[in-house]
């Protein structure tokens, strides 16, 4: 059952799956950390072989095509974070 979120991004509505919304809150919530790939899996309560491959990856690319690319950014070496966080 596909229960998605419309978030505001630049006056528009945008659709999100309940799994970009959540991951797109977290960063929200936290926007002064960059979070490890573990980490976001573990706290979006993803487990498993498929988890382990891309899953996280898919999520990362939805929400910055419907977004925009800047929105999350990859830290390298760390992670992913909002926008301009150190």
């Amino acid at each position: 059952r596909y229960q998605g979120r419309v978030s505001m991004f630049d006056g528009v509505g945008v659709s999100l799956t309940p799994k970009e919304y959540q991951l797109l809150e977290l960063f929200l919530t936290h926007a002064d950390q960059a979070f490890a790939r573990d980490e976001i899996i573990a706290l979006l309560g993803e487990t498993g072989e498929k988890t382990e491959s891309n899953l996280l990856d898919v999520y990362i690319h939805n929400l910055r095509k419907k977004t925009a690319k800047s929105v999350i950014r990859t830290v390298r070496g760390v992670g992913y974070a909002i926008g301009d966080c150190q």
